[in-house]
């Protein structure tokens, strides 16, 4: 099949957006088919499907993946490219139709938040190798290794994440999910552990969040990573020390704008690679809003290893 004709196989999430994307996707499948794109979809049912399902499909020949949903569900895509080996990660092109509740992705690249606007991109099919992040870290007592083209965090963004994954259930809209944010402050413990830059720089305290940016975004509209560029050398890495709960609540406002670097408390960083150790109980690890486990964690940068539509 020549790259003029391709065929893509597009990996729906029919639960993302409230059930929008099963709704709206069927509509846009039907105008790129008239548009003489050829589709194949196929459906996630649970957590991981969009992992298994991309791999499987490249393995059977795909080269062309299509994510329908949110900044998980090109989350899940994004590795199962990573994680196959049926052919070099750079010869596979992805292309996400946003149609989520999480859009963190699109506001790096300035992609407008319209899923029928992806269709003349499709069409096009004008891809540019992306960055990527490898992270290692531990997960039900082993090593595991997972991908990430947001953000990674760790410490209160994590443990933000596993509370929203136990509560999913009460979690509806920006508005809660703010609000589960401010409340998630009342039970955190900041950690204590080890930061490690590649160029030697070492810092060793207790940790209000650690991030590690490919893209500069997070959490829904969260500036978190300001020197994050994914086609950059380096990752944005944003370090923020134990402060008061009150100082926290003052800076909030600032996370939406990146401002809230210059508290003396914040620092920035970049670099390629980094480990993160904890001194006493294990600080929790997620990357694009999805819980991967606990250090000790290694985050490394992969230069243009992702193929994708920007």
């Amino acid at each position: 099949m020549s790259d003029s004709t391709p065929i893509w196989h597009a990996i729906v999430n029919p639960s993302a957006g409230g059930g929008k994307a099963g709704k709206v996707w069927p509509k846009i499948e039907a105008e790129l088919k008239s548009r003489g794109v050829e589709v194949k979809t196929l459906l996630t049912e649970k957590l991981g499907d969009g992992i298994r399902l991309a791999k499987s499909a490249i393995e059977s020949g795909a080269r062309y993946v299509i994510a329908v949903g949110g900044d998980g569900t090109n989350h899940e895509v994004a590795n199962g490219i990573m994680m196959q080996e049926a052919a070099p990660s750079t010869e596979i092109t992805q292309c996400l139709v946003p149609i989520g509740t999480g859009n963190d992705w699109l506001r790096t690249h300035g992609i407008e938040n319209n899923p029928w606007k992806r269709i003349e991109a499709i069409v096009k099919n004008e891809s540019v190798l992306h960055n990527i992040g490898k992270i290692s870290c531990i997960e039900a007592g082993k090593k595991h290794i997972r991908y990430f083209v947001n953000v990674a965090g760790l410490a209160y963004d994590a443990y933000v994440v596993k509370q929203t994954l136990e509560k999913r259930r009460f979690i509806k809209g920006k508005a809660m999910y703010m609000m589960l944010v401010l409340g998630c402050l009342a039970g955190y413990k900041p950690a204590k552990g080890t930061v490690k830059l590649a160029d030697g720089t070492q810092i060793t305290d207790h940790f209000y969040t650690i991030n590690a940016g490919v893209s500069r975004w997070n959490g829904g509209g969260f500036l978190i990573a300001p020197t994050a560029d994914p086609f950059s050398e380096t990752m944005g890495i944003t370090v923020a020390r134990s402060m008061s709960k009150l100082k926290v609540l003052s800076l909030t406002p600032t996370f939406y704008d990146g401002s809230f670097v210059k508290e003396e408390k914040v620092s920035v960083h970049n670099t390629d690679r980094m480990t993160i150790e904890h001194s006493d109980e294990p600080i929790l690890v997620e990357a694009d809003g999805e819980l991967l486990g606990e250090t000790p964690c290694e985050i490394e940068l992969l230069h243009k290893a992702w193929r994708v539509i920007v």
